[in-house]
């Protein structure tokens, strides 16, 4: 069960940001909006190596701030201890 906080986490919205932007930027060295004159092959893998960047980016600004995966380890942390 997730519980919804209600107050604005700035890091949280950073981290959140940061994926978005690393993310588009590689999908804009992809497709080559930015008309550089680089080997396709180059272009193709550092966009997609950017791309997922940004998505394991996105994915541990995710987990570091689910609150029901903070009170699931809490809760099994106590068990252990009784």
């Amino acid at each position: 069960m997730y519980n919804h906080r209600n107050k604005l986490n700035y890091s949280e919205l950073l981290g959140y940001i940061v994926a978005f932007i690393t993310m588009v930027g590689g999908f804009v060295i992809l497709i080559n909006m930015l008309k550089f004159q680089i080997v396709p092959f180059v272009r193709y893998t550092f966009g997609i190596v950017i791309i997922l960047i940004g998505v394991y980016r996105f994915v541990i600004t995710r987990l570091k701030y689910r609150v029901d995966i903070k009170e699931m380890t809490r809760k099994i942390m106590d068990d252990e201890d009784e």
